[in-house]
């Protein structure tokens, strides 16, 4: 919000020399950083090369900012943006193949019968094409490739999955698996799990020994000072000079200047916040009345979680001059009640947890039989549920991820599933199955013909996927990748 109040307070010429700025970045993207040759390709599909311009081409094409890209670096953004990128490739070269290539007169006749180019009279109109290319920052030419592409991906696609017609037996079993009667019998298993009560000092203590880096976390102390008209210039309203000492301040950061300077010169509030974590909650697990917590995250931030650096940030309608004294690890709140509660919640979670992974390794094995799942209620003496589930989207009991579960089961065999909702986990035996069947005349056919024919292309595309594997090979070139990111960065 301030930086669009911001900019709005630019002067004219400010706007104008912007605009001169900004045009060669709408219709040639961020450009050519890297010098020609084979340090250009960034990878290579066969003989075929992608260069670091098509990369930056296409992140420019999915509307990805330098920022949004340098913020995400360390997320893999590089390596996502470009495994798209060989994607989109792999099939624009598989369609070059099988002559499914888009003609001029075709795409012309794309973007004239395209309805949002069309004007007052529902023709092809050249402004409102235009209008959407500079709004969208595209170049003419950038955005008919980007087209030919998306309509030769689809000659592709309807080539590969086209004409695929089920037979009558598929339709009937992608009914029957949704429609089918399940008899089972269930045990809930909540109470062979351990209980707060069942643990002691002893095992809390062994808990944090065994863990103890997983359970520090990081508390900061920092120094901070809200930024605004009043603080700043004791006016009521952001104006040109705000934000032109805005700009200053930014300038004195880069320059070096420090946090103490900075206060110094512009007579600056500041205030002192000791050791929290990134809830706002000191060490004692208490909250700090004066630290917002939106502003606590803020400053865990990658960018802001640095001793000695001062930041200029914006936060809600103000900025925040803020520098981090002290960064300390440590497993905070060693001995309270909310603690001592939250290690038992782990010991709890970590036995059940143990618990299911012997069971379900007996399950996976075939060595637990209906005798098994018998004694198993008797000798603990568990309520056994029968119940009857009428079709995957009966929710009466189990939700319908969980049926989707249960009806991948034979007969006579057995699962584990969590009633997540309520904390539940069940062992279930699927003793009977009552099938169901579909006639081609039924008024349901259609519906379900439909869900068997997208079944169908998927297996389809996903052999697909195999035989480009097979037949395109992908080379990276990891020093490329590594000065694309270096740039960003």
């Amino acid at each position: 919000m301030l930086n669009s109040i911001r900019n709005f307070s630019k002067t004219i010429w400010a706007k104008i020399i912007l605009v001169i700025l900004i045009i060669p970045f709408i219709f040639w993207g961020m450009g050519d950083v890297f010098r020609k040759g084979a340090s250009n390709t960034v990878a290579k599909i066969n003989k075929h090369n992608i260069s670091t311009q098509n990369f930056i081409d296409h992140a420019n094409s999915l509307k990805l900012s330098s920022e949004v890209i340098r913020e995400n670096i360390d997320n893999s953004i590089i390596e996502n943006i470009l495994s798209d990128l060989i994607s989109q490739n792999l099939l624009s070269l598989e369609a070059k193949k099988l002559n499914l290539e888009i003609s001029d007169s075709s795409l012309s006749e794309i973007i004239k019968n395209d309805q949002k180019f069309a004007g007052t009279d529902k023709q092809f109109s050249r402004t409102k094409y235009e209008k959407f290319l500079i709004t969208n920052n595209f170049s003419a030419a950038n955005y008919e490739k980007n087209l030919r592409i998306q309509e030769s991906n689809k000659l592709l696609f309807a080539y590969i999955g086209g004409g695929t017609t089920p037979p009558l037996f598929l339709v009937n079993e992608t009914f029957n698996y949704q429609n089918k009667k399940l008899n089972i019998q269930a045990i809930k298993l909540n109470s062979l799990y351990k209980n707060k009560l069942d643990y002691n000092k002893k095992d809390i203590d062994d808990y944090i020994k065994k863990n103890a880096n997983q359970l520090k976390e990081d508390f900061i102390s920092f120094r901070f000072s809200a930024i605004n008209p009043i603080s700043l210039l004791n006016l009521d309203e952001f104006n040109d000079l705000f934000f032109e000492k805005i700009d200053e301040m930014e300038n004195q950061i880069i320059n070096g200047s420090t946090y103490d300077e900075i206060i110094k010169n512009y007579n600056l509030k500041t205030e002192s916040v000791k050791s929290i974590n990134k809830n706002g909650e000191s060490e004692e697990a208490v909250p700090q009345k004066k630290m917002d917590k939106e502003l606590a995250i803020k400053i865990f931030g990658s960018a802001m979680k640095e001793v000695g650096v001062v930041n200029l940030l914006e936060h809600k309608n103000e900025y925040i001059l803020v520098i981090v004294d002290e960064i300390k690890s440590t497993i905070a709140n060693v001995g309270s009640i909310k603690f001592e509660d939250k290690i038992i919640k782990s010991l709890i979670e970590k036995d059940a947890f143990e618990y299911n992974q012997r069971l379900i390794a007996k399950l996976k094995t075939n060595s637990f039989s209906k005798y098994d799942f018998e004694q198993l209620a008797k000798e603990n003496e568990l309520k056994t549920i029968t119940l009857s589930i009428n079709g995957i989207r009966d929710d009466n009991f189990f939700d319908i991820d969980t049926n989707k579960k249960i009806f991948m089961l034979a007969k006579n065999t057995f699962t584990l599933v969590n009633n997540i909702n309520k904390n539940e986990t069940f062992l279930i035996w699927l003793n009977e199955i009552q099938e169901t069947k579909l006639s081609n005349t039924s008024e349901n056919y259609e519906k379900y013909r439909y869900e068997t024919s997208i079944d169908l292309k998927n297996n389809i595309y996903s052999t697909f996927d195999y035989y480009l594997r097979d037949n395109y090979k992908v080379q990276i070139n990891h020093q490329t990748l590594e000065r694309l990111k270096n740039y960003f960065r």
